[in-house]
């Protein structure tokens, strides 16, 4: 129910046709993720379940990597999933403003 909560206000149809650049743009920087994190993964052999709730974590936040360690029984990783995706939210959103700003005062 809470999945179906958050997608309720987002028009399908709207985000189609007005946005599908950042559909493009958003699925480059997903590959660019998996590929990335499951190269380094494999470099220093860690388990392909906790790359997998990592990749959910960076993705789709602590709520979606939460869900999915439950869900696939990955019960010792539900704590780790929520603080990648926590920390992720902690260091993203600042950086994102600097380099949003920087933009701003570049371009503009």
């Amino acid at each position: 129910m809470f999945f179906v909560v958050i997608g309720c206000p987002a028009d399908l149809k709207d985000v189609i046709f007005n946005a599908p650049l950042l559909f493009v743009f958003c699925g480059i920087i997903a590959f660019i993720n998996i590929g990335w994190t499951l190269l380094i993964g494999k470099v220093f052999k860690q388990n392909i379940e906790e790359l997998a709730v990592a990749i959910n974590a960076t993705i789709g936040g602590p709520s979606t990597a939460a869900a999915m360690a439950v869900a696939k029984g990955y019960d010792t990783l539900v704590v780790s999933a929520i603080l990648v995706g926590l920390w992720g939210y902690i260091i993203g959103t600042p950086l994102g403003l600097i380099i949003s700003r920087w933009f701003s005062a570049w371009v503009g």
